[in-house]
């Protein structure tokens, strides 16, 4: 298998808060609804999920710095995006996902 792709760092020193409920009414809402659009572009911002069900024990408590850094890597790494009955995008786990993001958790 070929060597990772990683992507620059300088981009990731953003640090935004919002309120968490889950009312549509809220920033948080709006702002992950926002992002899912993003999804499969550099724009993603680190809110949405954009993950599938074999690594959502990694990402569930990962931040959005930590998001936007792997979504990154999945798009440099040409992890394949797809799309869900809800027209979601979503990135396709594959060895090369697998590996990014067992190599992110496991270093930190």
């Amino acid at each position: 298998m070929k060597q990772i792709i990683k992507p620059k760092l300088e981009s990731y020193n953003y640090n935004i808060q919002v309120n968490f409920p889950n009312s549509k009414k809220t920033n948080w809402y709006k702002l992950r609804k926002l992002d899912q659009s993003f999804i499969g572009t550099s724009e993603y911002m680190g809110f949405a999920w954009f993950w599938d069900h074999e690594i959502k024990y990694y990402m569930r408590e990962a931040t959005a710095k930590q998001k936007k850094y792997i979504h990154d890597s999945f798009i440099l790494n040409k992890v394949p995006l797809k799309q869900d009955i809800d027209k979601s995008n979503y990135f396709k786990t594959n060895n090369v996902a697998l590996k990014i993001v067992e190599n992110y958790f496991n270093k930190t």
